[in-house]
């Protein structure tokens, strides 16, 4: 695996910022991680920033490192760290690298304290021609402190074979093997049976059935007793 590194100057130790386009940024003396000189976003609430555009390779992707340090009275300010991908025509298409360094995380440069940050961007599209890299300051207090940045390095990682490709599609299904012929096996023993289950509820009583028809007439029964005499009825007129 190879390294190639497209930033130009990102040392600055040439005592300028060449090769950079810088907004209310200038360069330091004596405040550096290595050598003499470092970039310095100006303190106060303005936006700041420098940004360099490099030639690229699209299909591969890109190790970003950088120092910063900031010297002021309060925390340090919101840095944003970016890796933009563009065409030939230098339009946008897409964003490599979009890091955010909250506020009050970049250590003193009174004590000789650097922050030092490394990040792997997202592999280049096929189409890309240049990488902007952008260090910035957004719009931030009135006293938001002074930041420093150093050594500033875009190194591309070439994979010997290059990138590899997506996966391709699924092949087809293939035929179905032929059956195999297997002898059946023995039967095996018949199990145990079972425990008989409990009885189940009585279902409801059927509905009554159709009246039978009527038996034939019984014999005549014996003649009963006389019964008594009654009594004499009243004697008649006598006549005439």
């Amino acid at each position: 695996m190879a390294f190639t590194n497209y930033i130009d100057n990102g040392g600055f130790e040439r005592g300028n910022l060449s090769a950079w386009t810088a907004i209310n940024a200038n360069v330091a003396r004596g405040q550096s991680l290595t050598g003499r000189y470092s970039a310095r976003l100006t303190y106060g609430a303005n936006y700041a920033s420098i940004s360099q555009t490099v030639p690229i390779d699209g299909n591969q992707s890109f190790q970003l490192s950088l120092a910063l340090s900031q010297f002021g009275f309060y925390i340090s300010p919101i840095i944003f760290i970016q890796v933009i991908y563009l065409d030939s025509n230098r339009r946008v298409l897409g964003y490599g690298l979009n890091t955010v360094i909250p506020a009050g995380n970049i250590p003193s440069i009174r004590e000789g304290n650097w922050i030092e940050i490394t990040r792997v961007t997202n592999i280049a599209p096929a189409n890309a021609a240049y990488a902007r890299v952008v260090i910035s300051k957004p719009l931030s207090a009135i006293d938001a402190s002074m930041v420093y940045i150093d050594n500033v390095a875009l190194l591309g990682i070439t994979v010997p074979g290059g990138i590899p490709g997506p996966t391709g599609p699924t092949g087809p299904t293939g035929p179905t093997g032929t059956t195999g012929i297997g002898v059946t096996g023995a039967t095996g023993a018949t199990g145990v049976t079972g425990a008989t289950g409990v009885t189940g509820a009585t279902g409801p009583t059927g509905p009554t059935g159709p009246t039978g028809p009527t038996g034939p007439t019984g014999p005549t029964g014996p003649t009963g007793p006389t019964g008594a005499t009654g009594a004499t009825g009243p004697t008649g007129v006598t006549g005439f």
